[in-house]
């Protein structure tokens, strides 16, 4: 099993996943990153998974024109953004980052999710799906997975 990992906040690659999100680190940890897991939000949730279970058929590449990455450029953009709101909230919480296969309870997960889909690089885009946030599961699992079995059985 491997062992968990603290962030470093020294490491320049940290740094890095840290500039990227807007609204920053600081603004996350004031708002979404403390928000309850009301009625409505677990509705929400349990629809957005839903979504998700049929967003997650999707290869890659049709998931990446869906959220306005077709260029390779503003897909790495969308990737250290979704690193750096898992740094960015593993240190608000004093936790470890999440690891593939761990169990993340949803109040964690939502919040998450939330913050993937307030950022400005998401939002931006002419594409932007509404809801984003089963889009924004997508983008997480790929992130903690590494790399994702795409349909077909290929590996990106």
């Amino acid at each position: 099993m491997a062992t968990k990992k603290n962030v470093d906040l020294n490491d320049k690659r940290v740094q890095k996943y840290l500039a990227s999100l807007n609204p920053n680190m600081k603004e996350l940890a004031n708002t979404i990153f403390c928000s309850d897991l009301t009625d409505e939000r677990k509705a929400r949730f349990e629809a957005e998974t839903t979504a998700y279970k049929e967003i997650r058929k999707l290869a890659k590449e049709e998931v990446k024109v869906r959220v306005g990455a077709t260029l390779e450029t503003t897909w790495l953009a969308m990737r250290n953004t979704v690193i750096g709101v898992h740094i960015a909230y593993t240190i608000t919480h004093s936790l470890p980052l999440f690891q593939k296969g761990e169990y993340i309870d949803h109040e964690h997960l939502t919040r998450i999710l939330d913050s993937i889909s307030a950022q400005k690089i998401f939002r931006n885009q002419a594409s932007y799906p509404e809801p984003f946030q089963p889009f924004a599961f997508w983008l997480w699992t790929n992130h903690l997975e590494g790399s994702r079995k795409t349909v077909g059985g290929s590996k990106d």
